[in-house]
């Protein structure tokens, strides 16, 4: 857990794998293939003289730039700490990168044993081993497809490396929409799987969690407890303690930047505006006004929407007109 909303970087949406329920998945070919030092360097700037203290580092996979552990050094340079989701598919020379002091938390977005190949599962496992001797926190992801994965595998993996912390997400549609996602109709089918494998992994002492949020009616439909934050029901995002727009800025390898990966409500070169403030401002309209759309018609009679305590879910099903 973290301190604050923390900007996040796609250094690159180049990618080692092809995982077909990728959020990015083809955005390679949409954007420059990597964020230059330069670039990098400018922007770490305009952010740290604003008391920016974190930067996410995310992809595509953020280890495959080409001057990866170089833009490891340039945060150090800039005295910011930094958090990386990787695949942990990356060779020996990118070690260095994740011995910096400024590297503070690492997340591993792992797959199903049976989708990797032998050599590619060695590495992943000796990774795994060397970053779980760092003293940067390290904890695992996992992407549900369906019904069907093997936890007892998840577990066994994050064991071996004493890893404490699971999160689980539903696969949704990307910015294309043409990666592998969980239609909305059957996503209410794999919450009561999400939530079993949240509260096994639980019992197994780690923390664990589920990312993707959901409309609150699918908990109460399934008779499962709201999820709640703070006391009160979880149900929107990009909105501050006081209800306040105030979202975690995705910045793409061209300095364009979007509110969301998964929404094209973006914005072009971020460096042009004055601040972080004034970055967000210029996405509040289009993103509230996506937001106050009900993703199926039973929201328009549901006071958790009426009230702004739900916003209908995940907003790309909504960009992606399912549910309607």
């Amino acid at each position: 857990m973290y301190l604050e909303k923390e900007p996040y970087v796609a250094l690159t949406y180049e990618c080692n794998r092809k995982c077909n329920y990728c959020y990015a998945l083809g955005l390679e070919e949409k954007f420059k293939k990597e964020m230059s030092p330069e670039d990098f360097s400018r922007l770490l700037n305009w952010l740290s003289v604003q008391g920016v203290r974190f930067v996410g580092l995310v992809g595509g996979e953020p280890t495959i730039h080409s001057k990866f552990v170089e833009l490891i050094k340039i945060i150090e340079k800039y005295k910011l700490s930094a958090i990386i989701s990787t695949n942990g598919l990356f060779g020996k020379e990118k070690r260095p990168g994740f011995e910096s002091s400024s590297m503070k938390s690492v997340t591993l977005h792992i797959d199903e044993k049976p989708n990797y190949s032998k050599a590619e599962y060695s590495q992943l496992e000796s990774n795994a081993d060397f970053l779980s001797e760092l003293d940067s926190e390290l904890s695992l992801r996992y992407v549900i497809q369906s019904k069907e994965f093997n936890l007892h595998e998840l577990i066994g993996f994050c064991n071996r490396h004493s890893i404490k912390e699971i999160t689980f997400s539903i696969a949704t549609p990307g910015l294309l929409g043409n990666n592998k996602y969980v239609p909305l109709k059957a996503v209410k089918e794999i919450l009561p799987t999400a939530l079993r494998a949240i509260e096994k992994a639980r019992a197994s002492g780690f923390r664990s969690a589920l990312a993707t949020l959901l409309p609150l009616c699918f908990f109460e439909e399934r008779g499962f407890p709201l999820p709640l934050e703070e006391g009160k029901p979880w149900g929107k995002c990009c909105v501050n303690k006081r209800g306040e727009f105030d979202p975690s800025i995705l910045i793409q390898p061209d300095l364009s930047f979007n509110v969301c990966l998964k929404l094209p409500i973006n914005e072009k070169n971020i460096l042009s505006f004055k601040n972080l403030d004034n970055a967000k401002r210029a996405l509040k309209e289009r993103f509230l006004k996506l937001q106050s759309k009900p993703l199926m018609k039973k929201c328009t009679g549901c006071h958790y929407f009426q009230e702004g305590e739900c916003q209908g879910g995940c907003l790309v099903y909504k960009q992606r007109s399912l549910g309607q």
